[in-house]
């Protein structure tokens, strides 16, 4: 698995999730997007913001988000470290949400996430 991340020279955003990264000694490959060409980008990812951070695996990227994704990411890699959890568990939560047959969480109907 690698982390690819697209930055602007100049975004903060992108400057945090690069120093969360090296904190880590996570590997990542980064690519500077020429500001000209930052319009090109987010239609080709279906991102608005900067940075854009995506794991690959095998040839599929799977899309991390912007720094706060990658640091909430994080938060809960080392709580679960921190824990000594079961992995199996943590599957096992996440096949709960995400069944073979959909993409997407189940729905409940639950009246308080509703507008």
């Amino acid at each position: 698995m690698n982390i690819t991340i697209y930055t602007l020279p100049t975004c903060p955003y992108c400057n945090y999730a690069i120093t969360l990264l090296d904190k880590y000694n996570i590997k990542y490959k980064n690519i500077t997007v020429n500001p000209n060409e930052k319009n090109k980008i987010k239609k080709q990812t279906n991102m608005d913001t900067f940075p854009m951070i995506f794991i690959k695996k095998n040839k599929d990227f799977i899309k991390i988000g912007g720094s706060s994704d990658l640091l909430k990411l994080i938060n809960i890699s080392e709580n679960i470290k921190k824990s000594n959890i079961d992995l199996n568990i943590i599957s096992n939560f996440f096949y709960l949400l995400y069944p073979s047959n959909t993409k997407s969480p189940k729905n409940y109907n639950n009246k308080y996430l509703k507008k």
